[in-house]
């Protein structure tokens, strides 16, 4: 019996010696690992347990040494899931999670909430006696999160390996077999890979990534239909798919929604439609198409580096046309005309004061036959000859000046006055959003930008929410310079438009100088995305380099901002150019028609005073005319009382 105990002593020693030596190894595989080059920077370690894990002694004092270890490089917190939700909401970028079954696993993966934990982070599992099925459950449960940089830790007979999983290589897609990176066998590492935590993602092999676009408000994807009823799309955002597809070796299925508008809205219980929708489901990998950065959207999906800045302009109507007087004035400023007036009235205060002084003034100044003076300033000039010339050389010398200063004036205006009466300009338009509201404007948007637009005072009780596909309906109003409304939209899809319209002849879309706001364009992920850091990796080299500029560039030139058609040549003046010159000789028509009645009044009413004053026999038949009329009208009166 005493040497039954003593060999059954002994092999629990050599048990509890081997289990320490065990443990001491886990120890230094898991400081090696929490210490990689890519968790080296992290200061903060989390060590999850399961609910029965620490009810084992010897667990108790494996933990005890495992954490005054890792304590000497980071900032380490134990904790057991049933107290995960006091932990705090910082998304944890490294965790030790320990285990001793697969159940106990599950149950644990089940609490994980992507607001405490970064799934993106690194994972250190310790699963001792696990089987290589369960290693494959383990990975699936956590590549089904979207936790992908995982290192499993594990004994197999003697030795301690390390796990983890590559979703893509070239043998299969999508996959979680394990493959062992670590062996540590006799106190030292029989091979060991130089990163724990390596970058997984970096080519896909040939792998299909499904993917969502749709017709956006810009030229960033457009569809090219054949007449064999096939299509294909291109703009900014294919060819941005394509070098992208290129780079990381994947195959691209795209699928292409239609009609215009169906990258989606959100309903009340934050659930999306569309192709956005499809993304939050993980019916498809991510979503494009000139989709700009929401709040609303943050907390629910993944999105990537902004690639690209859009700006957001007002399409408003074009100022009012000009009457057809102020096209008459147009050709000189204000200014000029203000000179001219005044040339004018210099000219009629000398006449006048002229008219006071002696005839010898008057014929050294502007000549002695001349009786319409104010007349002959007219007829100088519109450029009329003049009959009467002055015979002194000053007079001479200032009525050469005066008509060299009329004949100037007057063939620059003649020359700007056929520009101006052809060209169909219009008044100024309004210049920024306070002159819009100034003027009564409503400020059409789709749904995209009514959280942009909900507390900007001057919109206040002017907006008005359409639905995308009434967008260019509205946009066609602003043609219309009577049209009382702006338009929100991006400036490529304007330049596309404009583009088009310019090479149809129509007129185009005019924008407000002030601009709305810059919007960053992204791609939308399912929440936790493992393809959001290489697709970041290689958008921000391609806005670095500008080829993101270079492929808008296909079908973007902002030229048709303010772009001109030149190739119409003159065309033959109509009667609309001339409709202020009929009026302006209409008005002197009728204007001097009244005249002429007036002049005719006021010549019979001279010449019957005058002969009233020089016949003295008048002067009775006047009197007894007037007195009997007089009576006549009292007589009448009188009977009319009666």
């Amino acid at each position: 019996m005493r040497i039954v105990k003593v060999i059954s002593l002994i092999i629990l020693m050599s048990f509890i010696a081997i289990s320490i030596a065990k443990d001491s190894d886990v120890i230094k595989i898991i400081e090696v690992i929490v210490n990689d080059n890519r968790t080296s920077h992290i200061s903060y370690v989390n060590l999850l347990t399961t609910e029965n894990y620490l009810k084992d002694v010897n667990r108790s004092d494996f933990m005890a040494n495992l954490m005054n270890q890792i304590s000497k490089s980071k900032t380490v917190m134990l904790i057991n899931e049933n107290f995960m939700d006091r932990l705090s909401k910082k998304r944890i970028l490294l965790t030790v999670i320990f285990t001793n079954s697969l159940d106990e696993f599950i149950k644990l993966a089940s609490k994980f909430s992507h607001l405490t934990f970064n799934y993106a982070g690194y994972y250190v599992i310790l699963f001792e006696n696990a089987k290589e099925l369960e290693v494959h459950q383990v990975f699936q449960i956590l590549w089904s999160l979207y936790i992908r940089n995982v290192n499993l830790i594990r004994w197999v007979e003697e030795s301690i390996i390390v796990e983890t999983f590559f979703p893509f290589t070239s043998t299969y897609c999508n996959k979680t077999h394990p493959v062992k990176v670590a062996d540590y066998e006799n106190g030292n590492f029989s091979f060991k890979p130089n990163e724990f935590f390596p970058k997984k993602f970096q080519k896909f092999y040939n792998c299909t990534i499904s993917m969502t676009s749709f017709t956006a408000l810009s030229p960033s994807v457009l569809k090219r239909e054949f007449s064999n009823g096939t299509f294909e799309l291109y703009g900014r955002d294919i060819e941005m798919l394509k070098t992208l597809s290129f780079e990381l070796n994947f195959y691209a299925n795209n699928t292409y929604l239609h009609p215009f508008g169906s990258w989606g809205v959100m309903s009340p219980n934050k659930t999306f439609s569309g192709g956005i929708g499809m993304a939050q489901r993980r019916s498809t990998d991510f979503v494009f198409g000139n989709i700009n950065l929401k709040h609303d959207r943050v907390e629910i999906m993944d999105f990537c580096f902004g690639y690209y800045l859009e700006i957001l302009v007002f399409v408003i109507p074009r100022g009012l046309p000009f009457s057809p007087f102020h096209k008459l004035i147009r050709p000189f400023h204000n200014f000029v005309w203000i000179c001219v007036l005044m040339v004018l009235v210099a000219c009629v205060v000398v006449i006048l004061i002229l008219s006071f002084l002696p005839k010898k003034f008057k014929s050294f100044v502007y000549g002695e036959n001349v009786t319409t003076p104010f007349l002959n300033v007219i007829i100088a000039m519109y450029g009329g000859a003049q009959n009467i010339l002055p015979k002194y050389n000053f007079s001479r010398s200032l009525l050469m000046m005066f008509l060299l200063f009329c004949l100037v004036l007057r063939s620059l205006y003649q020359g700007s006055l056929f520009k101006f009466l052809q060209a169909n300009d219009n008044q100024p338009e309004v210049a920024s959003i306070d002159e819009m509201a100034e003027n009564n404007f409503k400020f059409y948007m789709i749904p995209s930008y009514d959280d942009m637009t909900r507390n900007n005072a001057a919109m206040k009780g002017k907006r008005v929410i359409i639905d995308p596909l009434d967008q260019k309906g509205i946009m066609n109003r602003t043609l219309n310079s009577q049209f009382a409304g702006s338009v929100i939209d991006s400036i490529s899809d304007v330049l596309y438009k404009n583009k088009i319209k310019a090479h149809n002849r129509e007129e185009l879309y005019k924008v407000c100088k002030q601009p709305f706001t810059t919007i960053p364009i992204t791609m939308w992920f399912p929440k936790n995305s493992y393809l959001v850091e290489p697709i970041d990796e290689k958008l921000i080299w391609y806005q670095c380099s500008g080829l993101l500029q270079y492929w808008a560039s296909f079908e973007e030139d902002s030229k048709y901002l303010s772009y001109t058609d030149v190739s119409k040549g003159p065309k033959p003046m109509s009667v609309e150019n001339f409709s202020a010159t009929f009026q302006i000789w209409s008005f002197a028509c009728g204007l001097g028609f009244i005249i002429f009645i007036l002049e005719k009044f006021c010549r019979a009413l001279e010449s019957s005073w005058t002969r009233i004053q020089t016949n003295p026999d008048l002067h009775g038949v006047t009197f007894f005319v007037v007195k009997h009329q007089s009576h006549m009208h009292k007589n009448q009166s009188t009977e009319s009382t009666a």
